[in-house]
C-alpha cells in the first residue's frame, strides 16, 4: 500500500483551510502556474517499473477564467521522457527548439512558479459513495506552434464597436509578451 506523505498525528499544527480550489474546467487548451512541486516515488506497474516521480500541484486557467487546481505526475522514466521533454518546454526551462535526441539535465529547483500552456481533459471517476464524479486532467504539455496557436482562446477580443465616421484613430500593435508570461531561459 502507499505511503502518503500529507497525512499528519492528531496533536500535529496544520494550517487552516477554507475549500478545495476545484472546479470543472473546460476541456482544451489552459494556462497553468506550478505551485507545488515534491519528489515522490511511483510503485510501479504492469506496464512500467517502480521510479522517482515529480508530483506537481498546477494553478490551470481555462480560457473563461475559471481556475482550478490540478495534480499531476511525471515518473522519471524512459517511457515518460517525452512528458517530461514537453513540461520542461512548455516552462520554458528548455528551449522548445532543442531537437529530439539533445541532451539535457532537468532544473527541478527553478519550476516553482514557471507558467506555460496544456490542454486539458476530462475523466471519470467512482467516489466512495457510489456516484460518477468528473475531474480534470493534463492531456499534454503545449510549447513551441502549439503553445501560441493555445494562446489566442486567450486574447483578449475587441468590442464590436458601431462604425462613426470620425477622425481616423492610430492603431497600435498587439504586444508580443505571450499571456501566460512565459519567456525563453
Amino acid at each position: 500500500m502507499a505511503e502518503y506523505n500529507d497525512s499528519f498525528g492528531w496533536d500535529d499544527e496544520v494550517e487552516t483551510a477554507d475549500a478545495s480550489n476545484f472546479q470543472l474546467l473546460n476541456e482544451g487548451p489552459c494556462m497553468f502556474r506550478v505551485t507545488d512541486f515534491k519528489r515522490g516515488r511511483f510503485e510501479g506497474s504492469a506496464k512500467m517499473a517502480a521510479c522517482f516521480q515529480a508530483e506537481l500541484t498546477l494553478e490551470t486557467t481555462d480560457p473563461e477564467g475559471h481556475v482550478s487546481d490540478i495534480h499531476t505526475n511525471l515518473p522519471l522514466n524512459r517511457k515518460m521522457q517525452w512528458k517530461l521533454t514537453a513540461f520542461f518546454k512548455a516552462v520554458r526551462l528548455i528551449d522548445p527548439e532543442t531537437p529530439s535526441g539533445s541532451a539535457v539535465r532537468y532544473p527541478w529547483d527553478k519550476i516553482i512558479g514557471t507558467r506555460g500552456m496544456c490542454d486539458v481533459e476530462h475523466y471519470q471517476w467512482t467516489g466512495n459513495d457510489g456516484q460518477q464524479r468528473t475531474g480534470n486532467s493534463i492531456k499534454s504539455f503545449l510549447f513551441g506552434a502549439r503553445s501560441d496557436e493555445a494562446a489566442q482562446a486567450f486574447a483578449p477580443q475587441a468590442p464590436q464597436q458601431p462604425h462613426q465616421p470620425q477622425q481616423a484613430q492610430t492603431q497600435y500593435p498587439p504586444t508580443t509578451q505571450p499571456p501566460y508570461g512565459g519567456a525563453f531561459v
